[in-house]
């Protein structure tokens, strides 16, 4: 009997929907400024430094970086001085001196810490036409990446800001981008493909999101067997499909309580394998993990 009951158990598990493997993602903290006197408005973007553990969200509502620890607890704001502009996105140089996308002054921004120098750079095309930048990337040579918003695609920098290298696809729009050992991830929100290109430029990849009812789908990840996270803004969401695009599960809901979404704005993996999300509806980054 005890045998028959197992067998019986292994055919309903193997019977049940993809949809019920979301079980192993979750909640495991919340990056918020409730009850510290500061309120994260807007934010748009996160970025973790591993060399200080700390995570920085990005908040062009109020104009400022927040900074947490590696448990979430709050520490501070930073606004260089109330000069930022309308900040987007941000990464750190191998010399730990920020780098800030400015929306509002059309910037890739330095900022020296110890000298409290702030240095803006517009930067362009070969040809000298004005990139608008927007999300934006460092590897581990430290070659920084930007998103043009405008043209709707990935531009590689390199020490001096020059683009040396573009991301583009054949048709449509890069919505967001990241970088992996292994090149990198783009995702076009209008044709709900993904397109994977080779450290030197070369598209190697389309994949078409297949199922999975995606809505308005905002910003992507790449985990190290190569799911694909695709956060779905107006559903609420996040959509994991497969390495060729088939819809694996969804997980999460939309609403204002722990643990769900409203308005998402991005997705980010930590170094730790926490899948981290940018929450522009309710001003916080919820963080979860297997």
């Amino acid at each position: 009997m005890k045998i028959e009951f197992k067998v019986w158990i292994l055919i309903l598990a193997l019977a049940l929907p993809v949809a019920a493997a979301a079980g192993p993602w979750k909640w495991a903290m919340t990056l918020s400024t409730q009850g510290t006197g500061m309120h994260i408005l807007l934010p748009y973007s996160l970025y973790y430094d591993s060399k200080v553990e700390k995570y920085y969200v990005v908040d062009p509502g109020n104009q400022v970086l927040v900074s947490f620890d590696k448990k979430g607890r709050f520490l501070k704001s930073f606004s260089a001085g109330g000069q930022l502009k309308v900040p987007v996105a941000m990464v750190k140089d191998g010399r730990g001196n920020l780098w800030v996308v400015e929306r509002g002054a059309n910037s890739l921004t330095y900022i020296d810490i110890k000298k409290r120098a702030v240095e803006r750079h517009e930067l362009t095309m070969p040809g000298g036409d004005k990139v608008y930048p927007d999300r934006l990337a460092v590897d581990g040579q430290g070659t920084m990446y930007v998103l043009d918003r405008m043209r709707g695609s990935v531009l590689a920098l390199d020490k001096d800001l020059k683009v040396i290298k573009e991301y583009r696809i054949p048709r449509g729009r890069i919505t967001d981008f990241k970088v992996k050992g292994d090149g990198v991830w783009a995702l076009s929100r209008l044709e709900g493909r993904v397109y994977h290109f080779s450290p030197q430029g070369k598209l190697l990849k389309t994949l078409v999101l297949k199922g999975g009812d995606l809505m308005f789908p905002v910003s992507l990840e790449v985990d190290s067997v190569g799911n694909i996270y695709i956060l779905d803004r107006h559903g609420g969401q996040v959509k994991v499909y497969g390495r060729q695009g088939d819809f694996r599960y969804a997980f999460l809901e939309p609403g204002k309580s722990r643990g769900r979404l409203y308005f998402p704005a991005q997705l980010v993996f930590d170094p730790m394998g926490r899948l981290c999300v940018v929450e522009e509806g309710n001003g916080r980054v919820e963080i979860f993990q297997r």
